[in-house]
């Protein structure tokens, strides 16, 4: 979902700084950088963090260490499946670290990232158009299956009904369990300090379950 456009005036801001004059090519550093801007957009890293770094973090050190122990070993953190749960009230700056997280493991090259958020997700799994459902097939299939996930928006304020947050749970209980049970690291960035309240009944029970296998980080 990033516009092309942002992409196109990012790696021209790359040629205008990292054009060889006497070749007219691009230096070693320049194609490396536009190279990392591509990954960046298919992972859908929003914009905003693709030039903004952990290293000028302000925020919650909670949240900076989490970075770091996650970040420190990619191999070591993709075996055994990480999961995270930034929790905490609005402008913690846990969108920021998701992103961060994603930009290192795209950079890894090893490992495929992808950034989406809760409504996104609801959007388009719960479409009724026959004319999509190729579309929410390979969706569903990436969402199971990619290397790293952020799960962004997971939280309340989308939820206005019983109904809605019954929709939202069902939609997404069946991808947290595949990715736990596979071992595939997840993260989720919720404004709720208790997520284990997002949802009722059985659905509770089970995301509570789930919740076991996450790290909680509640950033203040």
């Amino acid at each position: 979902s990033i516009p092309q456009k942002k992409i196109n005036n990012a790696i021209e801001d790359i040629n205008n700084v990292h054009l060889d004059k006497t070749t007219g090519k691009l230096t070693k550093d320049g194609a490396v950088l536009v190279e990392v801007i591509q990954r960046y957009s298919f992972a859908n890293i929003p914009v905003d963090y693709w030039f903004r770094e952990m290293d000028d973090f302000k925020g919650d050190k909670s949240l900076l260490s989490t970075y770091k122990e996650f970040t420190l070993d990619l191999k070591k953190t993709y075996n055994e499946g990480y999961n995270i749960c930034f929790a905490s009230s609005h402008g913690r700056g846990k969108t920021m670290t998701a992103s961060c997280i994603l930009k290192r493991v795209v950079e890894d090259a090893e490992y495929a990232a992808l950034y989406v958020n809760l409504v996104d997700i609801v959007n388009l799994l719960a479409s009724n158009s026959s004319a999509d459902q190729e579309t929410k097939s390979d969706a569903r299939k990436m969402l199971f299956s990619i290397d790293f996930l952020v799960i962004d928006e997971f939280d309340s304020r989308f939820m206005g009904t019983d109904n809605a947050t019954d929709l939202f749970g069902r939609l997404l209980e069946p991808i947290i369990r595949s990715r736990v049970q596979n071992k595939l690291p997840t993260i989720l960035c919720t404004n709720n300090t208790n997520p284990d309240d997002l949802f009722n009944g059985a659905l509770k029970a089970s995301f509570k379950s789930l919740m076991k296998k996450f790290k909680i980080v509640a950033a203040i």
